[in-house]
């Protein structure tokens, strides 16, 4: 989506480690830069489905991955969404 100029991309993480909605690790989340990001879980899964405003799909991405690496114990395992992943087609695939 384009608005004034900004452009925002939709995409959703795979995330390994904590809780993200616990306690001091939701505290964290805000304050990794991840305040555009819904945290939940869908059949035992964790995801954090962004909508983050960058440039390109890609940077968008690996700025949320970097924000969510840099809290303790988690780790970004994959885009989740198959378009996305083939558009940034990045080796993101941690897996």
């Amino acid at each position: 989506m384009r608005h004034l100029g900004i452009t925002t991309h939709t995409f959703s993480l795979i995330v390994d480690g904590p809780d993200l909605q616990a306690g001091e690790v939701s505290d964290g989340v805000f304050e990794a830069g991840c305040d555009d990001a819904l945290i939940g879980w869908a059949d035992g899964v964790q995801l954090a489905d962004f909508d983050r405003e960058a440039d390109t799909l890609e940077d968008a991405v690996m700025s949320a991955v970097a924000e969510l690496e840099s809290i303790a114990g988690v780790t970004a395992v994959r885009v989740a969404d198959d378009h996305v992943r083939a558009a940034i087609n990045a080796g993101f695939d941690h897996t």
